[in-house]
């Protein structure tokens, strides 16, 4: 009776490390596609992040070149807004030209006129030659004063030409004014989502490392759980073994002696 229960003891032994073995190679199996789904997420993950800092290298270009561009349109509205400025006073200047020309002029005119009217009082007199000379010096004035007249009209439209082109220019500068001031304003928005990009890049980078370590301990876990079933079912199959043998032995013995040895 002891050795039929230590038998039946063995045979319980063996199923259970046959089947322990056998639940092993299942949770390994489990562990190890667990691992092959942590790795891909894990690779995934840093393929994400390593574009995630592609791109913000690229956001960091852009707002180096927008920073670039609206200092240059800056300087360029400053240069031009002083030019506006200096062509504003050439005009003036020119204005005062035309001013003076027009105010000489009006007065070789009023000249011009009072010299001839002496003229034809000298005339009426009977002096022809001083009459005839006071003529002539009051046509020489009105010349002028013609000549001074038409000067300052061409100096006055000069001087309002000047002055629309410092308009024109002074339009100009303050377009580039506007344009720097937006370019930097891009600038600043490119850089501050080119750090934001970086730091989700290097989180990505980060969450993907971790997966792929967790990846590997998944795998780790997974071939010691293997080599322990391996050694369950080795060990369980060895002792199945050695129960089916002490199993045949007593029917060999019960058969008794052999009668043709007799």
């Amino acid at each position: 009776m002891a050795a039929d229960a230590e038998k039946k003891s063995d045979m319980s032994r063996s199923d259970s490390l046959l089947d322990t073995g056998a639940d092993k190679l299942a949770e390994s199996g489990e562990l190890s596609g667990l691992s092959r789904d942590v790795a891909i997420e894990g690779a995934i993950g840093m393929a994400s992040g390593y574009s995630t800092l592609d791109t913000a290298d690229d956001m960091t270009a852009l707002s180096e070149i927008a920073e670039a561009k609206g200092v240059r349109d800056l300087a360029q509205g400053t240069d031009m807004l002083a030019a506006a400025e200096d062509i504003a006073a050439l005009s003036q200047a020119v204005r005062a030209i035309s001013d003076e020309d027009l105010g000489r002029g009006m007065e070789l005119a009023a000249m011009a006129g009072q010299m001839a009217a002496v003229s034809d009082s000298v005339l009426a007199g009977g002096q022809r030659a001083v009459a005839s000379f006071l003529s002539h010096m009051s046509e020489r004035m009105r010349a002028i004063a013609i000549e001074d007249l038409l000067r300052s009209r061409h100096t006055h439209a000069l001087a309002l030409d000047m002055a629309q082109a410092g308009q024109q220019v002074a339009g100009l500068g303050l377009g580039e004014l506007t344009d720097g001031t937006e370019e930097l304003d891009t600038a600043e928005t490119l850089r501050s989502a080119s750090f934001e990009a970086a730091d989700l890049g290097a989180q990505q980078l980060a969450e993907g490392l971790a997966a792929i370590a967790a990846a590997e301990g998944l795998s780790e876990a997974s071939e010691a759980l293997t080599l322990e079933a391996v050694s369950d079912i080795t060990e369980g199959a060895a002792q199945a073994g050695l129960d089916m043998a002490d199993n045949d032995t007593p029917s060999v013995i019960s058969k008794g002696p052999d009668p043709q040895r007799n």
